[in-house]
């Protein structure tokens, strides 16, 4: 990948005339060069270290290693360990990394393991007939590396990593032309300048950053509040009716809806009774309820709804007063539940 410059007409013509044709593309700022053949990778490579310019390379897909993660070991188990007793096995071992958990950074008992492509050396994919490791069982899985935007630590550019990069580098506390490894600035800047975006009060590791690539995922795209819709499954009509031409007149009037999520009922009683009085209080001001007919039930069900789901902020006890309601054994026993809840002192106002 060629960072863009106005002069890569130049650049490219010295690649042509070095390493042959090549098929070349241009996106995000970086022009993406196509070889035919790993000998052109290579000369590719070569002529844009030689000639200093800034790129970083798309490892080829038979060059890159195999990996895998090793259960089963103790937490402290030494890396190098564990390299050497691989490499006694014949694999040709790129690196051994203790795996960390995202958000916490603590240690895992769970080693990746990067097994090298090599035709004097056992298959990569022989390691997971292993079935003992340092005199110990252990089990050996493919590696389902989390989905995130790779930044590099020389250039802290994205989509590469430190080792495939040739650009040049720059530091993210300072902005000048080295690692950030390797600043004079030890400690921590109160108000850092990103090198990417040119704003105050971040650098350019911060995920917030309007230059960090963002993850397009299903999962973004999910609305988690909630929704009343989703709870109806039908006005007055099943599936089965309707595939079967039932009139909405013949049949009962009642909604049918999707039961709540079970949730552990507390206190079930006095709960139903808070329930109840809040029918007690809309009777009392002499509130009309509309009824459900067949040409405004659906409107009515979403006004009731949007009420219930005010009710559910206010007093969240009242998932539980309804789960009772639901394990009622009849129409009669649910009646009895909210005829209880209104004789209830606690839950009335003294006239």
């Amino acid at each position: 990948m060629l960072k863009y410059v106005k002069n890569y007409v130049d650049i490219l013509d010295v690649i042509r005339t070095t390493c042959g044709p090549t098929e070349n593309k241009f996106g995000n700022g970086y022009i993406k060069i196509f070889t035919i053949s790993i000998e052109q990778y290579q000369k590719v490579q070569s002529t844009l270290k030689v000639q200093g310019f800034d790129y970083y390379l798309v490892r080829p897909i038979d060059k890159r290693p195999l990996k895998v993660v090793i259960k089963d070991l103790p937490l402290d188990h030494d890396t190098d360990v564990i390299k050497n007793c691989l490499k006694k096995h014949g694999f040709v071992i790129g690196k051994v990394t203790r795996l960390t958990q995202f958000r916490t950074r603590q240690p895992l008992p769970f080693f990746l393991v990067e097994v090298a492509k090599s035709e004097i050396s056992t298959k990569p994919e022989e390691i997971f007939k292993l079935k003992n490791l340092n005199h110990l069982s252990i089990t050996v899985d493919p590696y389902r590396g989390r989905k995130k935007t790779i930044q590099c630590f020389k250039c802290n550019r994205f989509n590469h990593t430190a080792e495939l990069c040739s650009m040049t580098p720059r530091c993210l506390k300072c902005g000048q032309s080295h690692t950030t490894i390797d600043c004079e600035i030890k400690q921590r800047i109160e108000k850092p300048i990103c090198i990417n975006c040119n704003q105050v009060g971040h650098v350019a590791a911060y995920r917030g950053c309007a230059e960090f690539p963002k993850l397009t995922t299903a999962h973004k795209n999910r609305n988690n509040n909630f929704d009343s819709n989703k709870y109806l499954v039908n006005s007055n009509i099943s599936y089965a009716q309707k595939a079967n031409g039932t009139s909405a007149n013949t049949l009962d009037s009642e909604q049918q809806m999707a039961p709540p999520a079970h949730r552990p009922a507390n206190n079930v009683n006095n709960q139903s009774a808070a329930f109840a009085s809040t029918c007690i209080e809309s009777n009392v001001n002499n509130t009309p309820i509309p009824a459900i007919s067949g040409n405004n039930d659906l409107s009515v069900l979403m006004t009731a709804l949007k009420e219930l789901r005010k009710l559910m902020k206010e007093a969240p006890q009242l998932i539980a007063a309804l789960q009772a309601m639901k394990y009622a054994n009849n129409t009669a026993d649910k009646l009895q539940l909210l005829m209880n809840a209104c004789a209830s002192s606690d839950f009335l106002d003294d006239p």
